[in-house]
């Protein structure tokens, strides 16, 4: 990975991120590239060495780190801490490092957006249950699997509009623990699948789903003139659709329909290999498109 400075930003920010010391340990994959989009981790495997990536678009990867290495000097003298555990599974060694275990208890930190927790979910699950088989490969014994989760961008004003926006801006998820046989079915499969594309070429890979790029289909918003916020049963995935709503309110001169482009918010903001990714290619030249926009997930 190539790390540029694009914004002359001060030489601290600049060494901690040329410095990053994560390593998967020598093996083959790790469970958060288990985790990912088969195509995703192949085009990392195979690109690594040619991605640019600017200090301005790390810093809160920073912040996080600085959380994670927080909780590792507190995490207690009987406690597991970021300590990289490894199986073989396929033919191939695989690792991954828990966050911390606390001698009964799974956590894993996250420091994310407060609208990305809906999305993230499925694939938090996986992930720590991915780390609870690999600690009970190790003998550990683990009686549950938890979420600590820090939103940066949290705002009391969207919590007291929205009851599914997070109450709080911290909130431990307990996270559902899956069977050995699920988890172990789960592995293998990934590793089957990644194993069996390694030679594949670029064009060729399985392209990513719809869920895999936390893609937001296009939709037609009924909003009050000036505002953004759609009003209640706003959102609607056709324009028929809003302009009946539209329809239907007491005063629709003083309301208008917006529309929101579908978003593919994981190729936009969150895939390091995007620009080697020929679907995403595909989509541009299919929608005319010269440059697709960055998006918050």
């Amino acid at each position: 990975m190539n790390i540029t400075n694009n914004q002359n930003l001060p030489m601290p920010l600049v060494n901690a991120v040329k410095n990053d010391e994560y390593s998967k340990g020598g093996a083959d994959y790790s469970v958060s590239q288990l985790i990912n989009p088969t195509q995703q981790t192949i085009l990392f495997n195979r690109y690594e060495s040619q991605l640019t990536e600017d200090v301005s678009d790390s810093i809160w990867k920073l912040f996080g780190k600085g959380f994670h290495m927080l909780m590792e000097k507190h995490g207690g003298k009987h406690s597991l801490t970021e300590e990289r555990l490894f199986m073989e599974i396929g033919g191939r060694k695989i690792s991954g490092a828990p966050d911390w275990y606390d001698g009964e208890k799974l956590w894993d930190w996250k420091t994310t957006k407060a609208y990305a927790r809906k999305s993230r979910l499925a694939e938090w699950t996986k992930q720590v249950n991915a780390y609870r088989f690999l600690l009970e490969h190790y003998g550990f014994k683990v009686s549950g699997t938890y979420i600590m989760a820090l939103y940066k961008d949290w705002r009391k004003s969207e919590a007291l509009k929205d009851p599914n926006y997070p109450q709080k801006d911290s909130e431990v998820i307990e996270i559902e623990k899956w069977t050995n046989d699920i988890t172990e079915n789960y592995l293998s499969e990934r590793v089957k699948k990644l194993v069996a594309n390694e030679k594949v070429i670029d064009d060729n890979l399985p392209e990513c789903t719809k869920e895999e790029m936390w893609t937001r289909e296009e939709a037609w918003v009924v909003v009050k003139k000036g505002k953004t916020r759609a009003i209640n049963g706003g959102v609607k995935f056709s324009k028929e659709d809003a302009e009946k709503v539209l329809g239907e309110q007491k005063k629709p001169e003083e309301n208008e329909i917006i529309h929101r482009p579908g978003i593919r918010a994981r190729c936009e903001g969150y895939c390091s290999v995007s620009e080697f990714c020929s679907q995403r290619m595909k989509f541009k030249i299919e929608n005319g498109i010269e440059e697709l926009a960055e998006v918050e997930a």
